[in-house]
């Protein structure tokens, strides 16, 4: 599994770089060594985020009848932020 074969340190370097732009190096690590495992993850948490602010936006807007914390939201946000994601 060549594209899940990362270390904390690939991870963490790959952040950095992404959070600064300007710097040019993002491009060239990724391209020097690409994997699938961050990709995954930023849409688990993007989705989750997505997800829990939907679900508290609707318990304060109601919370004399929030009765469940809706897992459709969860899937309906992470169908779009993938599919956003592979263009």
């Amino acid at each position: 599994m060549p594209y899940f074969d990362v270390t904390t340190k690939d991870v963490l370097s790959k952040v950095a770089s992404a959070l600064i732009p300007y710097n040019g190096t993002f491009f060239k690590k990724i391209k020097a060594k690409a994997d699938l495992y961050v990709p995954f993850w930023t849409y688990i948490t993007i989705s989750m985020l997505i997800t829990v602010v939907s679900n508290v936006m609707r318990y304060l807007n109601d919370k004399e009848h929030f009765e469940y914390f809706d897992f459709n939201i969860l899937i309906t946000s992470f169908t779009f932020v993938s599919q956003y994601g592979n263009k």
